[in-house]
């Protein structure tokens, strides 16, 4: 009996490294798919303002920067000039919003989190001034955004960056095996 034992132990010493190390990888499988859904989502979103503005190719057709203003433009019926759709401006009929996918996305203080918990933050990158755009306080706890993504990085439209199961924010550009996920490198 005790054999049965040692020998059911020493099995599970073997296998929970290995559960564990699964279940991690699976949860950051699904916080970049968070990320990719909210990446798509600022595209559909920028494509609804230049088709009504007529204007093409500009960044600040994105959503206003910070995580907590992601929040609201993806997740908030507006027209096309930001306003709620209880506040149309004269002329403005359509409405754009909720942006399918980010129903199922967990909100928390405000932002959107991935699957450890973490808030997910959001830059827009400003063409005028050639650096990201944060709302002041609202991406707080992240990283210098534009040393983060490195000059070989640089998507040069919007980042969005979690810092994954470390909870630590590192620089791809110092730390290729960082863990955070972002919307701006292969997976």
């Amino acid at each position: 009996m005790l054999v049965v034992i040692s020998i059911i132990v020493l099995l599970l010493t073997i296998a929970i490294p290995g559960i564990y190390k699964a279940r991690q990888n699976a949860l950051r499988e699904k916080s970049l798919a968070t990320v990719r859904t909210l990446a798509v989502c600022c595209k559909a979103y920028k494509q609804d303002r230049e088709a009504d503005l007529g204007v093409g190719n500009i960044n600040a057709n994105y959503p206003p920067p910070g995580g907590t203003s992601l929040v609201t433009a993806l997740t908030t019926q507006t027209t096309v000039s930001g306003a709620p759709a209880n506040a149309r401006l004269a002329g403005e009929m359509k409405l754009y919003g909720p942006y399918s996918g980010v129903e199922n996305i967990p909100v928390e203080n405000g932002f959107f989190r991935d699957s450890f918990k973490n808030p997910i933050l959001y830059y827009r990158y400003n063409t005028t001034t050639s650096v990201y755009d944060s709302a002041a306080g609202d991406n707080a706890g992240g990283p210098p955004i534009d040393a983060y993504v490195g000059a070989q990085y640089n998507p040069k439209t919007f980042v969005i960056i979690t810092a994954g199961p470390d909870k630590i924010f590192t620089s791809f550009a110092t730390d290729a095996t960082t863990d955070d996920v972002t919307n701006f490198l292969p997976e």
